[in-house]
């Protein structure tokens, strides 16, 4: 069976630079640093997907635009938009040599996943299903396994085993060091949080996310776990998690 390379396409989305740019130092997003990151230590070949500019090598220099497949584009407009990064695709790659991996959420992925295959690409889908807290922790997961070092606790920097772990927004923590957090390791999951609600976690997340700490709604109301939704996107929420 012939080994197929991967080409990588990776969501353009969330924040961007204010001048132009190259395209992949326009996202300011955390899972797009994490995702350009990975390709790149990966060493494979990878495109950006863009609302505004369809398929982007990530050298490109662009100037911001403020254009979203979610606000700006009908069911219609993202079929169209999903067949023009197909044909874009496959005036230099073909479904014989190259498996298509895509690192992105559900409006990215809807249409083009079964376009591509309909044409004989394989696609792999690796963040689908997954919440955004969960996303980071698999970029974080892979990273290490390409530098060869194991997964470290954000708590006391020890090797931490799949079975003995709690993640949380990319976060990872051995069970013993979460039951035991320290003032500086909330510090971390209340940044992390700040990131996550900027670039939209869902509610069942963030549930879930109340309840791994052990925090209720009488605790939100005492000022103990203060999450604001209506953010500038400059402005920096600052939750109070208390260990």
């Amino acid at each position: 069976m012939t080994i197929k390379e991967n080409l990588f396409l990776v969501a353009g989305d969330g924040n961007k630079h204010v001048s132009a740019s190259p395209a992949g130092d326009m996202y300011r997003s955390t899972l797009f640093r994490l995702a350009s990151d990975y390709v790149e230590k990966r060493g494979d070949t990878w495109f950006i997907l863009s609302a505004h500019h369809w398929l982007l090598d990530p050298s490109f220099t662009i100037w911001p635009y403020d254009l979203s497949l979610e606000s700006d584009y009908s069911v219609a407009d993202r079929v169209e938009w999903a067949e023009e990064i197909v044909r874009q695709i496959v005036r230099f790659y073909d479904a014989k040599d190259f498996k298509i991996v895509i690192l992105a959420g559900r409006l990215y992925r809807e249409h083009l996943v079964g376009i591509l295959q309909k044409i004989g690409f394989l696609v792999e889908t690796p963040l689908a299903g997954l919440e955004v807290g969960q996303q980071k922790t698999w970029f974080k997961t892979e990273m290490a396994k390409i530098a060869g070092y194991p997964l470290q606790c954000d708590q006391c920097g020890a090797m931490v085993r799949s079975y003995t772990k709690t993640d949380i927004l990319g976060l990872v923590f051995h069970y013993s060091c979460f039951g035991n957090r320290t003032n500086e390791s909330n510090r971390k999951i209340g940044l992390a949080l700040n990131e996550a609600i900027q670039e939209g976690i869902g509610y069942n997340e963030l549930n879930d996310i109340k309840a791994l700490l052990d925090v209720s709604d009488d605790d939100a109301d005492d000022d103990v776990f203060e999450v604001d939704y209506d953010l500038d996107e400059n402005e920096l929420l600052t939750p109070y998690l208390i260990g």
